[in-house]
């Protein structure tokens, strides 16, 4: 590994304490700030200082790295992300060689409040802790331990404090505690009741956290601020990586000593400082106890390098990477990637051209690849042995003066491979953000500017001011939306992964028009779930949907029970960050349904007639747009309780993408021919949109799908004739978009364990499904030819079977199908059981 140098001077270590995203406490000329977003229902924003742009697009529960400001009186001003327009404006303070954390909580009078950092040298083995109240309007709360723990030689039983109490905008703390996981539960002081429980604080050595309780009195959260403390002589900086998905949580033992509890793939380290020498690095099972691997390192002075977990060949390996930190400057970002991914080829580029990584195998590192800062859409692209897919990693924002290891994880049954980005500010200031130049706002905040010269004879009544002082605001500018709901109205917070958007729609349909999306956290306002339809013209009657309405409330048996939220469409108004608004609706499963006092049922919602349709109000969301002729499938033939599959790859042993119930429609994309006959296709490619957000596309099998052309049914036949069907190739392979919400649970394929039927007539032929087992019965639809039906019973004659087609269940003549079971034709029929209901 190449090493900055050999020989460090004491003037390059106390550089490091800068170049790691913490004060250089000999640097009295310069500070390190931070600004953290817990607003409740806020758009995310950018922050100005001094009118320079300096963070972007920071959103609900995220943070920046520590920049490096000048000492002395500053002027911050936060706009909604990518606007001009201020949302407030208030005068910082801040002494030299000091580090703060500027912490905006409050909906009611929006401002950053002040929080003095603890970032001093601390020892090996111990992490710093300090606790903040941030939920404006909150009760005061105490913080206790949830589970016993040992600490400093002693048990400390469950239910010991560590903050007895802390009221709103107060920080309880700091104190130095041995590296470990503690389990914590928050509770109101006043009535004792847990708001918060089992929250884990793994606590990594040598670095500084700040626990920050936020959000709202009845939707709590917590946060965990993580800073590496300033390093002492003759150390290294050294980030540890859990790259193994899936794996157990591990904890590092350094020298036998605790040094990360309680490791994920999600909660990589900050490049925390390391005695330079040689040290044992144990990786260890954080429930069992049992070895997981181990490695010795060499530590030098002023030199940085990660040290990852991951596997290759099904094996767990550990090695170290080298941190190039030396083209790191201001106004440079400087990335390197990581493949953990066992047995794949990652090739990494962002939107503008430049390519991070190039096809390197799994436990490679690419080459540190130096960039101006920029604001740029990622990609990956995997080559797992002949197959290859590329997925999309979204927006990363890269700030001058950091260094950023990019991680490229695998995907589990709960999600696809992703990328990691993770910084370490090195030597970020103002002048950092990508378009800081380009961007500069006018404050009407007055400060005083004039230059500061610190003599290093601060008297104490001038210390305790520079440490105690907080920021005066002006007068604030409402938050779009609005900041503070009045009583009486209900909301939904949105609730998906950060990465996600929110489909609102024209009508309370998944078929229905995307007005506009919303982020993971906004808040909307809830009008009322989906009511009986009205007449939308005065003097006109109802639609004739009208007749055939059944409010679902009627149908619950149980006075307690609720609707089901995955088919309960709800009316909201979404206000969009220029001032706007959009009136749509959505399905409730994504939202948290609140009103003052806490959560809200969906049966006690008021209604909205469904065939309102929902628009857009003095937005510049753009609006629904002419539909060319658009090719459609939906999901029949299944039962409702089993799900169609979308494979990766046109094979019944492909790797499952995401399962679509019954009734979903999806856009086809093509059809893999039989001997180049569309008509005869087994496999169609589709690309399928959730409500959750995202773009799924995969194969499907045909035998569960019909077809429609804008909407209206259409025969496969007549598709083809209008060229309207693409084939496609078994070269097209199915692929998860970022955003998109993973297979979570496992249902029923619905071909495995069935016995299935192929109606077997003439290409022109249809056969009848019949209300009861009986040629003089009612003919309740005709199914095409070539169709695939589940078969549920038979007749005891073995002359009618039971199936499902488009919803309707009903009788098939056995004499015009062929019944398989897994695949094997099934020669007598008496194997299916018989519905012991019908007579003969």
């Amino acid at each position: 590994m190449t090493r900055l140098t050999s020989i460090v001077t004491k003037s390059v270590v106390a550089l490091l304490l800068l170049l790691l995203g913490v004060s250089s406490f000999s640097a009295q000329d310069s500070a390190s700030v931070r600004f953290v977003h817990v607003i409740p229902d806020a758009v995310p924003i950018d922050v100005y200082v001094n009118g320079t742009l300096t963070a972007r697009n920071i959103a609900y529960s995220e943070a920046t790295t520590y920049i490096s400001v000048p000492a002395g009186d500053h002027v911050v001003t936060a706009t909604a992300a990518g606007l001009q327009t201020a949302l407030w404006e208030q005068a910082i303070s801040v002494s030299g060689g000091s580090a703060t954390t500027f912490i905006a909580s409050n909906p009611a009078s929006p401002q950053f409040d002040a929080f003095i950092d603890n970032v001093t040298t601390s020892n090996f083995g111990v992490a710093r802790l300090a606790i903040v109240h941030a939920i404006a309007g909150g009760p005061d709360v105490g913080v206790a331990l949830a589970e016993p723990i040992d600490l400093f030689g002693a048990t400390q039983e469950e239910g010991t404090p560590l903050a007895p109490e802390i009221s709103y905008g107060v920080k309880f703390g700091e104190f130095d505690v041995p590296s470990q996981n503690y389990v914590v539960d928050v509770a109101a002081v006043a009535s004792g009741d847990v708001i918060l429980d089992d929250v884990s604080l793994a606590l990594t050595s040598n670095t500084s956290y700040m626990a920050v309780v936020y959000g709202t009195a009845s939707n709590p959260r917590a946060l965990l601020l993580s800073a590496a403390t300033a390093p002492a002589e003759d150390t290294g900086f050294v980030r540890f990586v859990h790259g193994i998905v899936g794996g157990p949580a591990v904890d590092v033992i350094i020298n036998d000593t605790l040094i990360i509890p309680a490791f994920t793939p999600e909660t990589p380290t900050e490049h925390i400082a390391l005695p330079e020498g040689e040290h044992e690095v144990v990786f260890v099972d954080a429930e069992s106890g049992d070895e997981l691997g181990d490695i010795e390192i060499e530590v030098e002075a002023g030199a940085a390098q990660t040290i990852a977990a991951y596997l290759e060949d099904g094996d767990i390996e550990i090695n170290d990477f080298e941190d190039d930190i030396t083209d790191v400057d201001e106004t440079t970002a400087v990335a390197t990637v990581l493949n953990t991914i066992d047995g794949a080829t990652v090739t990494v580029e962002s939107a503008d051209g430049t390519t991070f990584a190039d096809e390197i195998e799994v436990g490679d590192a690419s080459d540190a690849t130096a960039n101006d800062p920029i604001v740029s859409e990622l990609s990956f692209t995997l080559e797992l042995g002949d197959d290859e897919a590329t997925l999309n990693a979204g927006n990363t924002v890269f700030y001058g003066g950091t260094y950023y290891n990019i991680i490229v994880l695998d995907g589990s049954s709960f999600g696809a491979p992703s990328l990691f980005v993770i910084p370490t500010a090195l030597a970020r200031t103002l002048e950092s953000a990508p378009g800081a130049g380009d961007v500069t706002l006018a404050t009407t905040t007055t400060t005083d500017t004039s230059e500061t010269t610190d003599t290093g004879d601060t008297s104490p009544e001038e210390e305790t001011v520079a440490e105690e002082a907080t920021a005066a605001p002006t007068q604030p500018v409402a938050l779009p939306p609005p900041t503070e709901a009045p009583p009486e109205v209900i909301t939904g917070e949105v609730a998906l992964d950060p990465s996600a958007n929110l489909n609102l729609r024209q009508f309370p349909s998944s078929d229905a028009l995307v007005l506009a999306q919303a982020p993971s956290g906004a808040s909307l306002i809830i009008n009322g779930r989906e009511g009986i339809p009205v007449a939308l013209v005065e003097g006109q009657d109802p639609p004739p949907e009208a007749e055939d309405f059944v409010d679902p409330v009627t149908l619950l048996e149980d006075e307690n029970a609720d609707l089901d939220p995955s088919e309960t469409w709800v009316n909201v108004t979404y206000n969009t960050p220029d001032g706007g608004s959009v009136i749509a609706w959505t399905l409730s499963q994504f939202l948290i349904i609140t009103d003052d006092e806490g959560f809200v049922r969906l049966r006690d919602l008021e209604t909205v007639a469904g065939n309102i349709p929902g628009e857009t109000l003095n937005t510049d969301v753009t609006p629904p747009s002419e539909q060319e002729d658009l090719v459609t499938a939906t999901v029949i033939n299944i039962n409702s309780d089993a799900n169609l599959n979308v494979r990766r790859n046109p094979d019944a042993a492909s790797e499952v993408l995401a399962q679509l119930p019954l009734g979903t429609r999806v856009e086809l994309l093509g059809l893999l021919p039989v001997e180049s006959v569309l008509a005869d296709a087994d496999w169609a490619f589709i690309s399928y949109a959730p409500d959750s957000g995202g773009v799924i596309t995969g194969w499907v099998s045909t035998g569960f799908i019909n077809y429609q052309l804008n909407g209206e049914n259409e025969s496969l036949e007549d598709l083809i004739l209008l060229n309207l069907i693409e084939e496609s190739t078994e070269d097209a392979i199915g692929q998860v978009t970022a955003g998109a919400a993973p297979v979570t649970v496992a249902t029923p394929d619905p071909q495995v364990d069935a016995y299935v039927a192929e109606v077997i007539l003439d290409a022109d032929a249809n056969l009848n499904l019949r209300r009861t087992p009986n040629v003089d019965s009612e003919v309740i639809v005709q199914i095409p030819s070539g169709t695939f039906l589940i078969v549920e019973a038979r007749t005891a004659d073995a002359e009618w079977l039971q199936v499902t087609f488009e919803g309707e269940v009903g009788w098939i003549s056995s004499q015009f199908v062929s019944v398989t079971f897994n695949g094997a034709f099934i020669e007598d029929i008496t194997e299916i059981p018989v519905d012991e209901t019908i007579g003969n």
